[in-house]
Parts: C-alpha cells; sequence; structure tokens
C-alpha cells in the first residue's frame, strides 16, 4: 500500500473514532443529566429506557451510514420473513441492499420493514450492558439472517471479554462497546471501537 492511501486509511479511522467517541459523550450527558421532575416525584431525572435505546441507535445509524455509503442503506425497523406474513422482533440497526421499503413515516417515526432477501446484518444496541440477550440472535437467525451483532453505549471494564465470549457463544459475530466503565471513571479502547468498525466496512 502506497503512503497516501495509508494516510487516508489513518485520518478517515481517526475520524471516526473521534465520531464513536462523541455519541458516548453526548448520550451521558442525556442519561446522567436528565431533566428534573418536582421535588418528591417519582423518576426524578429519569429518561425512558426506551428513548435511551431510540436515541443511541439513532446516532450510530447516522454513524453507519457514513461508513457504508457506497454500498448499504441503514434503517431502524422490522425484517419481514420471506413468507411476506411474519415479520422479526424490532431491529435497532438494518443494514441492507437497497431495497424499497414499506415504511411509516410520519416526520417523526422512520420506521422500515425490510424484506430478508436484503437484509445484509442487523445490529442490536444496549445502554448499559451487564447481561446478553440470547434469545434474541436465535430469533432473528431463524428468519435467515446470519449476522446479528451487539453493541452497547457503556459496559464494565472488568466484565467485557466475559460478555464478548458469551455473546458469542450466543451466536452473536461480536460485540462491542463505545466505552469502559471502571470503578470512578470511563475509558474509551480503541481497539474495541476500531474493531466495530473494521466489521462495517468487512460487509
Amino acid at each position: 500500500m502506497n503512503a497516501p492511501a495509508l494516510s487516508n486509511i489513518i485520518v478517515r479511522h481517526g475520524g471516526w473514532l473521534g465520531k464513536l467517541r462523541s455519541i458516548q459523550e453526548e448520550f451521558v450527558a442525556y442519561r446522567d443529566y436528565g431533566p428534573r421532575a418536582p421535588e418528591g416525584a417519582d423518576k426524578s431525572g429519569k429518561i425512558l429506557p426506551f428513548v435511551k435505546g431510540l436515541y443511541l441507535s439513532a446516532k450510530l445509524i447516522y454513524f453507519i451510514r457514513e461508513v457504508v455509503k457506497a454500498k448499504f442503506e441503514v434503517n431502524w425497523g422490522h425484517v419481514v420473513h420471506e413468507s411476506g406474513i411474519y415479520c422479526s422482533p424490532e431491529c435497532d440497526i438494518i443494514l441492507h441492499r437497497p431495497y424499497n421499503t414499506l415504511r411509516w413515516n410520519g416526520g417523526i417515526l422512520d420506521f422500515h420493514f425490510v424484506d430478508v432477501k436484503a437484509v445484509v446484518a442487523v445490529i442490536s444496541c444496549k445502554s448499559l450492558v451487564r447481561d446478553i440477550d440470547k434469545d434474541y440472535c436465535k430469533q432473528l437467525n431463524a428468519f435467515g439472517i446470519k449476522s446479528v451483532t451487539l453493541i452497547g453505549e457503556a459496559c464494565s471494564a472488568t466484565n467485557f471479554e466475559n460478555l464478548r465470549a458469551t455473546a458469542k457463544a450466543a451466536g452473536y459475530i461480536d460485540f462491542w462497546c463505545l466505552a469502559l466503565e471502571e470503578k470512578d471513571a470511563r475509558r474509551y479502547d480503541d481497539r474495541i471501537l476500531m474493531d466495530f468498525i473494521k466489521y462495517l466496512e468487512s460487509l
């Protein structure tokens, strides 16, 4: 590989690493400093888990679209079974070949129904990952989706490798986290983030 080509790869990857870090930083601000309820009210300062998950997956969709824009479309929705009768469980991120999908889009909701034959991969998003949903991967595999992966906003630094091994044993292609939590701080692991970027580039 010549020097200019190598330089372009380094610049591109450096920019993508920075964007993944910024997603996590922005997400922390919304999660840890959420809106405050009146004094004494229940759920003060909490954001609904569904909203947190949707925020994370939306940010990642924008990022992934930039990485794979020359090859695939990236959306949120359901995968439609080859029979045309059944839908998969909700998929946070669907990478698929260009396809005229059925959409629910009212200006806010942009939810796609993607034929399984067009699907390249599904990525499940979680906020704080403490365990692995083993059934989800099996359900999507049964639909004919072979590449199912999992990405978290954060998990314990001491538990990451165990979670990754558990995810792979459950059938996920891989598991990544945007940040690792230690006792008093969070840190990035660029090797994990690069693994995610390389996976996207390999599709």
